[in-house]
């Protein structure tokens, strides 16, 4: 009889056919053993058969959104710890291995790696931005999203179902205390591709304000800290080096005017409505 997995890793995928196979090919090189479930969610494309193709539970639905496709993946998965893991990252099986060891370790119900970002391709101003991003208290102080989270059993209690909320990670960022109950794995990481260009990034960015805003208003977080939050200002908490002094104005134009955008898009009524980074995923990804 085979032992039980060590884990479940979610994947919720719509249209992701160009990127998966570098995700569940990094995912899946090393001994652990892991339960992968894919939810290929009102796709038109080939994400179905590459994560078949991988060897990995498939699970098919007409019903397109990440949330509908999180709650169909953990209906299947089975094992604990569980890492909910977008498409379109790369985190690789050595990293998972180091998180759940980390989690173990101290007892915590929730935890993320390290992030970084690929720089490969990016215009200047989108580097710029992303240099001052990374030091902000959002991604520096115990990060749970963007890409990566994972729970233990205790931990996967706290909540039944997800909501019906843009923003995923930042619901499940607000169940947890920072430090006591989730932290930073810093000995692990995990690697985001941003949009390749700042105009992308401005679009992407109002999408991420517009599901912040949604969560405060359903009173599911109220803190700055909760979510990712800037202001015209840039995060009162990111230290001015020298070497982000000129990138800092790059960073609070992205930010001001993602935030315009995004409050036009809500007083539009289309603030909520799916919008993802195209110029990252035009590469055919390895399957």
């Amino acid at each position: 009889m085979s032992s039980a997995p060590e884990a479940s890793v979610i994947i919720p995928a719509h249209n992701e056919a160009n990127v998966l196979g570098r995700c569940l090919s990094a995912l899946l090189d090393g001994p652990m053993r892991l339960e992968v479930v894919v939810v290929a969610n009102g796709c038109s494309d080939a994400t179905a058969d590459v994560a078949r193709s991988h060897g990995v539970v498939v699970i098919e639905t007409a019903m397109r959104g990440k949330v509908p496709a999180l709650n169909l993946g953990d209906e299947s998965a089975a094992s604990f710890p569980r890492v909910y893991l977008d498409a379109d990252v790369t985190l690789h099986q050595s990293d998972v291995r180091t998180l759940i060891d980390f989690m173990n370790s101290r007892g915590l119900p929730a935890a993320a790696p390290r992030l970084v970002y690929d720089r490969h391709n990016l215009s200047r101003w989108v580097r710029w931005y992303y240099d001052v991003w990374t030091a902000t208290p959002y991604v520096t102080d115990d990060l749970i999203g963007s890409g990566v989270y994972a729970v233990s059993e205790e931990g996967r209690r706290r909540w039944r179902r997800f909501p019906d909320v843009v923003a995923d990670d930042g619901f499940v960022r607000a169940l947890f205390s920072a430090g006591d109950e989730r932290r930073t794995a810093k000995q692990a990481c995990f690697t985001i591709y941003p949009p390749q260009n700042v105009w992308a990034l401005v679009r992407v960015k109002s999408r991420v304000w517009a599901g912040n805003d949604q969560l405060r208003r359903l009173g599911l977080a109220t803190s700055s800290r909760q979510v990712e939050s800037g202001g015209a200002g840039g995060h009162p908490g990111v230290r001015v080096t020298p070497s982000l002094m000129h990138k800092r104005a790059v960073y609070v134009f992205v930010d001001t005017y993602a935030r315009l955008l995004g409050r036009s898009r809500v007083a539009r009524g289309t603030g909520l409505a799916w919008t993802r980074d195209e110029t990252s995923r035009r590469a055919k990804s390895s399957q």
